[in-house]
């Protein structure tokens, strides 16, 4: 497969992370996708995608919301896929819609967004930045500083920290990014560990959870299996290009404005 990602423009980078476009040629192998803490929108202009565990063959343009566990995805033939990858809180101000009742959905574009699907049939990336560039409203500001702290601590941050009542930050959470700030810390230290292990092929877990803000091994062990179904040992022996193409929640370059 020949994965690129594309930066979006300045006024869009609050919201969206990347662009990204998957290839490939003929049938592939089950692939193994883990929450990251964004939703996405993915415009396929090859074959489709199959998935596994009882969706069947996914909509040609596909808006998922946020994921609370893994997805396996099978390509049926020719990959040709343009992505769009919104930072946590990042669709709620184009869509508009409550973001929680999209949670561990994949559906078609059109069910969310009747205009966005027709703005998106076979446009381009200049025209796709138009598009979300008309449809933006302005953010509540309630999340924002909240997700910025998750996403620059690594998850490694106590939600009373983060400077509003809990039951406010709950409410809006599930407003704008779907799942609870206590949950995206969760993935965003999950993925922190998928990160380390890639750059540096370390695989003494028990000083990884410390690293990376766990209570002790068995804390972070937990977390695999709940976000991949696997053991980190499991998950580590087992290749999963694209979820390792999409890893990278918490990079906290251009973070929410």
């Amino acid at each position: 497969m020949n994965y690129t990602e594309i930066e979006p423009r300045a006024e869009l980078a609050p919201y969206v992370k990347c662009y990204w476009r998957l290839q490939g040629d003929g049938p592939g192998a089950v692939e193994r996708i883990v929450p990251d803490g964004c939703s996405e929108i993915v415009l396929n202009r090859a074959d489709p995608f199959r998935a596994v565990d009882g969706d069947g063959i996914q909509p040609r343009l596909m808006l998922v919301g946020q994921i609370r566990r893994f997805l396996r995805i099978v390509p049926t033939g020719a990959v040709d896929l343009l992505g769009i990858r919104f930072r946590p809180g990042g669709l709620y101000p184009i869509l508009g819609v409550p973001m929680a009742e999209l949670t561990d959905l994949r559906i078609r574009l059109g069910d969310a967004s009747a205009r966005l699907e027709r703005e998106l049939e076979g446009a381009d990336l200049d025209r796709i930045e138009e598009t979300l560039l008309r449809m933006l409203r302005p953010r509540s500001g309630t999340v924002t500083p909240s997700i910025r702290d998750i996403l620059a601590r690594n998850g490694d941050v106590s939600i009373a920290s983060l400077g509003t009542s809990a039951r406010t930050l709950e409410r809006a959470f599930r407003r704008e990014v779907g799942i609870p700030a206590k949950l995206l810390a969760r993935i965003t230290r999950f993925q922190g560990v998928i990160r380390a292990v890639e750059e540096t092929a370390r695989l003494d877990w028990a000083g990884l959870a410390v690293d990376c803000g766990y209570y002790d091994q068995a804390h972070l062990i937990r977390d695999f299996k709940a976000f991949s179904g696997l053991s980190p040992s499991r998950y580590f022996a087992t290749e999963h290009p694209m979820s390792d193409f999409f890893t990278g929640v918490s990079d906290s370059s251009n973070p929410p404005a």
